[in-house]
């Protein structure tokens, strides 16, 4: 994955992403304020169920991804990191709720247009996501909803769906639903990368390389390590 210059993230641009060529495409996506989500809520029973076969961390680790290429395509027109920032937290979640914070999303007011609207829908998804898997609940139409507003803003849809096909596949086989204990092992955001050879033993040293890139003081949706230590975290906050 190659860096790229993002203020107060933790997140690098990934070569998939990049090689789409989808960051230097003119923003055309008609966007309606006063309906967004008919830019997004279409039912999919077919991708819905290749999402279910996925271990709920899996889940949230692939919804994280379609998030990502919303952030990154839109990167280069807004420069507010809501959706990085919550990326980043869910990321961290996937290794322990704890981390991240109880902050709200500020006001959808404030994200308004064709290139700040889709930020705001896409953090509103997955913290939906996050509340449905605390509670044991279905979120894989929320996961698929993602799936739509980054088809929706993407301008050339193929690369995504390319890319979609290979990490649903990848986490149906590596972390498969077990009906017995559906959360699952935490899954590394690695894990999404086709040029990476992933391999589920390699998940510890990526995800503590991943929580010690992290700086709670620069994303609100982070717990510092006092909060964490409040909220009764053993071991060290942010390293595993």
């Amino acid at each position: 994955m190659i860096l790229l210059g993002l203020a107060a993230t933790a997140l690098s641009l990934p070569s998939y992403v990049e090689s789409s060529g989808i960051m230097n495409a003119p923003v055309e996506h008609n966007w309606d304020d006063s309906d967004p989500m008919a830019a997004y809520a279409w039912l999919d029973e077919r991708l819905q169920h290749r999402i279910g076969a996925i271990s709920h961390r899996g889940r949230l680790a692939v919804s994280a991804g379609f998030a990502e290429w919303i952030a990154f395509r839109l990167k280069p027109f807004c420069s507010d990191p809501l959706l990085f920032h919550k990326i980043e937290a869910i990321y961290a979640g996937i290794v322990d709720w704890r981390y991240m914070s109880s902050q709200a999303l500020p006001s959808r007011r404030d994200y308004l247009g064709a290139t700040r609207a889709p930020l705001w829908e896409a953090a509103k998804l997955i913290d939906k996501m996050v509340d449905l898997t605390k509670r044991k609940q279905f979120a894989t139409p929320e996961s698929v909803c993602l799936s739509f507003l980054a088809l929706h803003v993407i301008p050339n849809p193929k690369p995504f769906k390319d890319w979609r096909r290979f990490a649903i596949g990848r986490l149906t086989t590596l972390y498969p639903l077990d009906r017995d204990i559906p959360l699952g092992p935490p899954v590394p955001r690695d894990a999404l990368n086709p040029d990476l050879d992933y391999k589920p033993e390699m998940a510890h040293q990526l995800l503590s390389k991943f929580l010690k890139s992290l700086d709670p003081r620069t994303n609100p949706y982070l717990r510092s390590a006092p909060e964490m230590i409040a909220a009764r975290f053993e071991g060290t906050p942010y390293s595993l």
